[in-house]
């Protein structure tokens, strides 16, 4: 294609479509993961990172706390669940179109480095302001763990990585 296509053709242009579209066709489990997205996918499966501890959504173009993680940064600090992210280190990220990549890279980071943010908070007419350290955030694979009786028990798993074996090995002990 590249040598005889009557137009040209730059794969590398392409280069993603077409590593999708391959993927697609070998089963469902398969995907093609690009370069950028790479770091952020391995940190995931070490089962922690560092970086300020929220849960994230983009809603109508404006970063909002799904929930803190527990014993993290933010949730030391206070922040909560609905609380809307305006400024990232004085740099506005509000009605942007940002991408969660963007903010990842904006609140991940090297563990003791801080993060400056600024915060709407509903029924509060100011911003507040939160100087956030970052830290080791774990990602745990186990939910809940519970025994039904004596011989039956639940194990809740919501992932799979570096950490999962141990962390179902103790649970169910």
């Amino acid at each position: 294609i590249e040598g005889n296509y009557v137009d040209g053709f730059n794969v590398e242009e392409h280069e993603e479509e077409i590593l999708k579209s391959i993927m697609k066709e070998l089963d469902p489990h398969s995907i093609y993961i690009p370069k950028k997205e790479q770091t952020y996918l391995e940190e995931d499966m070490q089962g922690s990172f560092s970086g300020i501890g929220i849960q994230f959504n983009i809603i109508e173009d404006s970063i909002v706390v799904i929930a803190p993680i527990t014993g993290g940064p933010s949730d030391k600090l206070g922040i909560l669940s609905g609380d809307r992210i305006i400024e990232v280190n004085a740099e506005n990220v509000a009605n942007i179109n940002i991408e969660n990549e963007d903010v990842i890279k904006q609140l991940r980071g090297v563990k003791g480095t801080t993060v400056e943010v600024k915060i709407f908070r509903r029924n509060n007419p100011n911003l507040l302001d939160f100087s956030i350290k970052r830290d080791d955030i774990p990602i745990y694979s186990v939910d809940a763990s519970i025994m039904i009786n004596d011989v039956i028990g639940y194990i809740k798993l919501n992932r799979f990585s570096a950490t999962t074996f141990n962390e179902f090995s103790q649970a169910s002990s």
